[in-house]
């Protein structure tokens, strides 16, 4: 897909919306605890996050979401079951609830989670995946607010505005039939 100024506007204003929702707090990145290390790891994430959406577009038209899902998660176990194995796991508490718990996890917030996330790159394009992505932080950012009881900044509200700008110019001015 041919970058257009709106693609471009729109990319700029997720990352400053996103970057703003987790630095726009008194004191900037230090405010928030963030060390280099973290700020290193978050921009090695985005990286290898916009290389798996740009990647998996094409595969998931091919083959499908769910197979796509399947060697994803399969392929990216492989270096957590070599640094944590599971028989060193310790837990705690009723082991049906423990098994319970785990299999939401791995099923519904991972498994599902990543099936419908690649479904969806058979309608759109990995670049409005990713700017749509960056709602996550801003609800995440709302939900800790509102559940939580986290007070929120005038610069984290700018951010979770401009990332639903960024998603607004995304949308197609006419739809079409669904």
């Amino acid at each position: 897909v041919r970058p257009t100024a709106r693609r471009l506007v729109a990319v700029a204003a997720a990352g400053t919306g996103v970057w703003l929702l987790a630095a726009g707090v008194p004191g900037g990145p230090r405010g928030a605890r963030a060390d280099q290390a973290g700020i290193a790891f978050a921009l090695a994430s985005a990286v290898a996050f916009s290389f798996y959406l740009l990647g998996s577009a094409r595969l998931v038209r091919d083959t499908g979401a769910r197979p796509v899902t399947a060697w994803g998660l399969s392929i990216g176990s492989i270096p957590l079951l070599a640094w944590f194995p599971p028989w060193t796991a310790h837990p705690s508490g009723d082991p049906l609830v423990v098994a319970g718990l785990t299999a939401i996890v791995a099923v519904a917030a991972t498994a599902v989670a990543f099936s419908l996330s690649f479904a969806s790159l058979r309608r759109i394009t990995p670049t409005e995946f990713a700017v749509t992505s960056t709602l996550e932080p801003a609800l995440a950012a709302v939900a800790a607010a509102v559940f939580l009881g986290v007070t929120l900044r005038a610069p984290q509200y700018a951010g979770g505005v401009l990332t639903i700008i960024a998603v607004l110019l995304l949308a197609p001015a006419d739809p079409g039939p669904p």
